[in-house]
């Protein structure tokens, strides 16, 4: 009894530790550390829009500007600029410096404007952190009104997903050590709370495939598709469950918090009767 008593009271916090200390540490590290999510035309205008990234040349171009009116003045498309210029040809214009002409704006207007049919293998892409991809996912919430309002603004939503990263990143490290635990836990449960929300409630909420009206569609008619369907859900959902387990039960006895802490004493029996 006494074996299986210290198994379940220091090797399982252990066990829980490691493995969650590991997950997050591994992830974390890959959104802050690693350039390689590339973004399409229409994600870099995003992240412009929201001033998260700054307007680079040959980019995305900040939204324009408000006439008086109070209508949008959009900059010409080249098309617009080739139907003007498609006039009865002048005495004092030959056919080739038109040609010639319609080149140089072309030029003009794709340095300025960019391509926004660009090709997935465009080497203008532009590669930012993975972090960034936690501020589409964010935002696509927002847009929907699944997200606070207050925390809905290009620098909040920046900051969140920097927070996340790093509570991933450093709570895994001190996990994995055992230093404040129960505080690490609770933040890594937090995380992944919100990571559920945004990615598997947030986007099927309300919607009419959604299964019980908030969860992802479950195909009842084809059961080899089951677990890829909830695969995602089922891993934050035991991520969840670890963290919680790990909250009530401590770090055990191989951590530092049992060095700066200590463990819960023991009374024997003399001190027991000492103690009367």
């Amino acid at each position: 009894m006494a074996v299986r008593q210290n198994a379940a009271l220091h090797l399982a916090p252990l066990t829980l530790r490691v493995v969650l200390g590991l997950i997050f540490l591994f992830y974390g590290a890959g959104k802050l550390f690693y350039s390689d999510f590339q973004l399409s035309w229409e994600q870099e205008a995003t992240l412009v829009s929201l001033e998260v990234l700054e307007v680079r040349p040959g980019g995305p171009q900040p939204p324009a500007p408000i006439d008086a009116t109070g209508g949008a003045m959009s900059a010409p498309s080249f098309e617009m600029i080739r139907a003007q210029d498609e006039e009865p040809e002048t005495e004092t214009q030959s056919q080739e410096e038109r040609d010639e002409e319609l080149d140089r704006i072309a030029e003009v207007f794709d340095s300025t404007a960019g391509d926004s049919a660009a090709e997935p293998g465009d080497t203008n892409l532009r590669s930012v952190r993975r972090v960034y991809g936690l501020v589409f996912a964010m935002n696509g919430a927002a847009q929907d009104g699944h997200w606070p309002g207050f925390l809905s603004t290009g620098a909040w939503l920046e900051r969140m997903a920097w927070l996340a990263a790093v509570t991933e990143f450093v709570g895994g490290f001190f996990l994995l050590l055992g230093v404040f635990t129960r505080l690490w836990a609770l933040a890594i449960l937090g995380t992944m709370v919100v990571a559920c929300w945004l990615t598997q409630i947030s986007p099927w909420l309300g919607e009419s495939g959604a299964f019980v009206g908030f969860l992802p569609p479950w195909p009842l008619d084809d059961p080899a598709t089951w677990t890829s369907a909830y695969q995602t859900l089922f891993f934050q959902l035991l991520i969840m469950a670890s963290a919680k387990a790990l909250f009530f039960s401590g770090a055990g006895a191989f951590s530092v918090d049992r060095l700066i802490f200590g463990g819960r004493k023991k009374k024997t029996s003399k001190s027991l009767e000492g103690d009367a």
